[in-house]
């Protein structure tokens, strides 16, 4: 399902019939393949960079065609224990600006309708709201490191603990890649002349992301050492 967007006053706000001319923010809510082929005959996008949208693994990398910017990221949540890493699509104008998914989110989450601006400007702080998501999950996992931690020091950790480790390892493992993705993406675009105006915000966006980076393999290398420690009071347990 697709939502539109045009300017008013100081913000933008949701049209149901906008005219071609007037549209500047597409958002989507499980993206169809009707919703598709809507965008590509009614905005002139290209069908083949638009029908990447639906290839849940897509890896994070950036087209130009003509005038247009085509945006492939990926998105990252880890709620329950379980992580989810779904790609989101950009597409940028001059006038006009599309954050899209197939996935079973809706991408207004991502897009800040309530304060007006350039598509250099929606894309920069789009792409700084999915990072924000990565640091929140990824501390959601810190705290269960932490929390595994301290029940082993005072030997209330379960085999259970151990074990969820592994998903825990491929949840961080899964935002590792899609940071780098987005790392790799930004700098791209910080050379590309569309993207110019806002270059220094788009800077802060990979430093934000390789701080995040960090603190992941500082996860992975505490899981690790937990581990060790475990092994060595179980083995020491073992030889008394």
């Amino acid at each position: 399902m697709l939502t539109f967007f045009t300017p008013n006053g100081e913000r933008f706000i949701e049209s149901t019939a906008p005219e071609k001319e007037k549209v500047l923010v597409v958002t989507s809510h499980s993206l169809t393949h009707e919703d598709a082929n809507l965008l590509v005959e009614r905005f002139d996008l290209d069908e083949h960079a638009l029908s990447n949208v639906f290839d849940k693994n897509e890896l994070p990398h950036v087209e130009t065609i003509g005038k247009t910017q085509y945006i492939f990221l990926r998105n990252f949540s880890f709620t329950g224990g379980k992580s989810r890493s779904n790609p989101i699509f950009f597409i940028v104008k001059d006038s006009f600006f599309a954050c899209i998914s197939a996935a079973a989110i809706s991408t207004s989450d991502v897009v800040d309708v309530g304060i007006l601006g350039k598509t250099p400007e929606l894309l920069q702080r789009s792409v700084m709201s999915i990072i924000t998501k990565y640091e929140q999950s990824i501390d959601a996992i810190g705290a269960i490191i932490q929390s595994v931690e301290r029940r082993m020091w005072s030997h209330e950790a379960t085999n259970q603990d151990f074990f969820e480790f592994v998903s825990i390892e491929g949840a961080l493992s899964r935002a590792r890649v899609g940071l780098s993705g987005i790392i790799s993406v930004v700098e791209k675009l910080i050379d590309t002349p569309r993207t110019k105006t806002s270059a220094s915000d788009l800077v802060d966006n990979v430093l934000y992301a390789r701080e995040l980076v960090v603190e992941i393999d500082s996860h992975v290398q505490t899981i690790k050492s937990i581990r060790e420690a475990y092994s060595t009071v179980a083995n020491n347990t073992l030889n008394s």
